[in-house]
């Protein structure tokens, strides 16, 4: 199982979970550990392997790779407290079950920054991410 199958089955986001495994995580550290132990408690559930969701079955080297496409996403944005936030993240374009706006709100809240920074956070991420896809298609066409 790889880091990236815990992130998805969790609910956490990459950037989450890689800082809190390697003890940097500066935000919400109590609600990352009931997120992770209620997924625990989940997999618990099942008896044999059969039954764990697909993604979950396959050994890694096995499952396929094609659609996932990461990129780097630098974030040096000054918030409205006059504070500058730098952060540097991984993001799957192709993951769509998580959005720039609700990753913002929830490193808001871990982050302990103003909410009303989650937009400008959103924007830049987006802003990044249609880049990053623009070039990617770009690239596929040669």
């Amino acid at each position: 199982m790889s880091q990236v199958d815990i992130m998805r089955a969790s609910g956490l986001s990459n950037t989450v979970l890689c800082d809190w495994l390697q003890s940097r995580y500066r935000g919400n550290v109590e609600r990352v550990n009931q997120k992770l132990e209620k997924w625990i408690s989940d997999m618990e559930c099942f008896k044999c392997h059969e039954e764990l969701p697909i993604f979950l079955r396959s050994p890694q080297n096995t499952r396929p790779k094609f659609d996932e496409t990461i990129i780097d996403i630098t974030l040096n944005i000054e918030l409205r407290d006059g504070k500058l936030l730098r952060e540097k993240l991984k993001w799957d374009i192709s993951e769509h079950r998580l959005n720039s706006m609700d990753f913002a709100v929830q490193m808001c809240k871990d982050s302990k920054i103003q909410h009303s920074n989650a937009k400008r956070i959103s924007d830049e991420i987006q802003s990044q991410l249609q880049k990053a896809q623009s070039l990617n298609v770009r690239t596929k066409k040669k």
